[in-house]
């Protein structure tokens, strides 16, 4: 499985719909969706009235068709105004991707006092 984290910025329609609705039962929609294309939501926090993003999920999806997927799924509900999306690596799969790569690891860029 492959984790992402995703950050949206709903319209204020939709903000008004997700108040009206719970915050919960809105999570459960969400959860709904990652299951629509084979994931799992892991979390997700509500930001603030001031925050930059309305919800910020964590997640994951089978391939980068599903997350793809996932991102229509979401943009075709009408009530996204942004939205942002970062796959995100455990410190486990970052080491074995430099040291698969052959590129150079966060070791190599400290001083050599």
């Amino acid at each position: 499985m492959i984790t992402y984290l995703v950050a949206v910025k709903y319209t204020s329609e939709a903000l008004t719909s997700i108040g009206k609705l719970g915050f919960v039962k809105a999570q459960t929609g969400t959860a709904k969706a990652w299951e629509s294309v084979g994931g799992r939501l892991i979390t997700s926090y509500q930001g603030s009235p001031a925050a930059e993003w309305d919800i910020v999920a964590i997640g994951e999806v089978p391939d980068r068709a599903a997350v793809f997927a996932l991102a229509q799924v979401t943009r075709a509900s009408g009530g996204v105004a942004r939205s942002m999306l970062q796959e995100l690596f455990t410190a486990e799969e970052a080491d074995a991707a430099v040291q698969g790569s052959g590129a150079a690891s966060p070791a190599s860029f400290r001083n050599s006092d």
